[in-house]
């Protein structure tokens, strides 16, 4: 898949727009504090380029603040479920600023 962080407010995130979240299925919280959510944007190098344990901390195509270069990138999803299992979605993702 494909995004275009270029500021015009359509597909300006990944893998979402905050708070528009569907994921109806993530538990709401854990008793001893662990996070149920985590997604990893990784460089074709494996270097951690964004992080967020937030579900609605989406990722807006930079890293320490600087926009990273067109490309494609890897992302790293772990969702815990209301039942108590976890779900991992690794997949590229592919960077465009038209």
């Amino acid at each position: 898949s494909a995004f275009t962080p270029n500021n015009d407010e359509i597909n300006d995130r990944f893998p979402w727009d905050p708070n528009t979240s569907t994921l109806g299925f993530v538990s709401e919280s854990v008793p001893n504090g662990t996070a149920v959510y985590d997604l990893m944007i990784l460089s074709r190098w494996g270097d951690t380029l964004f992080e967020s344990f937030d579900i609605n901390e989406c990722w807006d195509g930079t890293s320490n603040g600087n926009p990273v270069p067109d490309g494609v990138y890897t992302a790293i999803m772990k969702i815990l479920d209301g039942s108590g299992k976890w779900h991992v979605v690794t997949q590229s993702i592919q960077v465009l600023r038209p």
